[in-house]
């Protein structure tokens, strides 16, 4: 069965929806993995990285625009599963999303249920899954975390943004108290760094490892603005510029996450 791993942190602008991109860039094309992309962000971000409304033969498909279409993140919450995927290429599928999918921030605990069900069943015919999930605390949230193996954490050198990490562990808490449920963090890392470190971003850095410890991946992430380019070109940066996503760290970012990754159960 392959591993589901949620992407996540309650603050926005971190680069959670690059890091799903570059992780289903590197799994399907790079190690010729089967990959599953999820999409439960009402903002959509996610899907339309893999979209383009301007180009006709690349738009999206009804199967995702129509809020009962199939490929639909919607289709999961059902209890008789009907759900079908967009196929991206031979590796690479995904479920996407419209801002329709909102309304289910105040699903009930059985649509929950339903949704880590689906996934989990759907999850047999994959390596990997990854979801892009809400920047926020709501149920829509809950459905990733609880259906999810793992949860990974992208974090930038911010108070909010470490605000944001110290929030989503606290959901992380209440789905144990609530659900009796145990979610796996594989960890979190600093994203968008500079390369010559700021005090303050010295300061981040200490203080992660001091409050989270292992839990804090040894790789960071540094700031360029091709990634920015490679997004507007819709892109993982690996595939866009090769040898700026080894010097930015995304290679070592995507073998340490591996590694991690493989000790889930």
């Amino acid at each position: 069965m392959g591993k589901i791993v949620a992407i996540g942190n309650e603050k926005g602008g971190v680069g959670k929806t690059t890091s799903v991109v570059n992780l289903a860039y590197y799994f399907s094309h790079v190690r010729n993995k089967k990959v599953l992309v999820v999409d439960m962000d009402p903002q959509c971000n996610l899907t339309d990285k893999y979209f383009d409304q301007d180009d006709e033969s690349k738009a999206k498909p009804a199967s995702i625009t129509r809020k009962v279409g199939e490929a639909n993140v919607i289709s999961f919450f059902d209890e008789e599963f009907y759900g079908k995927p967009v196929e991206l290429n031979s590796n690479l599928h995904i479920f996407g999303a419209t801002f329709n999918i909102s309304s289910l921030n105040n699903c009930t605990n059985d649509e929950i249920g339903f949704f880590a069900h689906n996934i989990n069943t759907l999850a047999e015919q994959y390596d990997y899954v990854f979801i892009d999930t809400a920047p926020s605390v709501g149920n829509l949230q809950y459905s990733a975390l609880i259906a999810c193996d793992g949860l990974l954490i992208p974090t930038t050198a911010e108070e909010d943004s470490f605000q944001g990490v110290s929030k989503i562990l606290k959901s992380v808490a209440r789905i144990k108290n609530t659900y009796g449920l145990d979610v796996s963090v594989l960890g979190m890392y600093l994203n968008m760094v500079k390369k010559v470190p700021t005090q303050l971003q010295d300061y981040f850095a200490t203080k992660l490892s001091e409050d989270y410890g292992d839990l804090v991946f040894n790789t960071q992430v540094i700031h360029t603005t091709r990634v920015s380019e490679a997004s507007a070109f819709k892109q993982s940066i690996i595939e866009y510029d090769a040898k700026k996503a080894e010097y930015i760290n995304i290679d070592a970012l995507m073998q340490e996450f591996e590694l991690k990754a493989e000790a889930l159960s």
